[in-house]
């Protein structure tokens, strides 16, 4: 692929309407989540709590390095095989807009899902009364979230950022 692509205006105004919706939702939902935590209580915490919150943080953050770490690889795969697919059945790959739909989904869509479980972890914290420093460690795959999305956010000048 070309490290830069021709767009259209409406190409170019479909993947930023991609990239926007990852973040609008990372955003409602943490806004959602901070003020479900800044309300609740700790009447319902046992003792066993610690182990659960620390077990979701270990899930979130295990999860967020390993797709993190694979994702170039497992997105260089997918693209190869959504190309040659192309090639395939339609015989030629000229339009990769469709190839970079493809990966915008699949990066933006893990990164949300686990930014989501992070925000989910950090309630449940909270609602049993658990908020640990190490609570907060599961915001980092919403910080993740915004760098990624923000770097590569498709611009006429920037490019679609098709090597990503």
């Amino acid at each position: 692929m070309p490290s830069e692509l021709e767009l259209t205006d409406k190409g170019l105004f479909q993947m930023k309407i991609f990239a926007i919706g990852p973040l609008v939702v990372v955003t409602v939902c943490l806004l959602i989540g901070m003020l479900l935590v800044s309300q609740s209580g700790n009447d319902i915490a046992t003792s066993g709590d610690g182990e659960v919150i620390g077990l979701l943080t270990n899930i979130v953050i295990g999860m967020t390095v390993v797709w993190n770490l694979a994702s170039p690889l497992i997105l260089k795969l997918i693209l190869k095989l959504a190309v040659r697919e192309a090639k395939r059945r339609y015989g030629t790959a000229e339009n990769p807009l469709g190839v970079l739909f493809l990966r915008t989904i699949i990066r933006d869509g893990a990164n949300t899902g686990l930014a989501l479980l992070g925000i989910l972890s950090i309630m449940v914290g909270a609602r049993l009364g658990e908020m640990q420093l190490y609570v907060w460690l599961n915001l980092l795959p919403v910080a993740i979230v915004y760098v990624v999305i923000i770097s590569t956010f498709p611009t006429r000048e920037s490019g679609l950022h098709p090597e990503i």
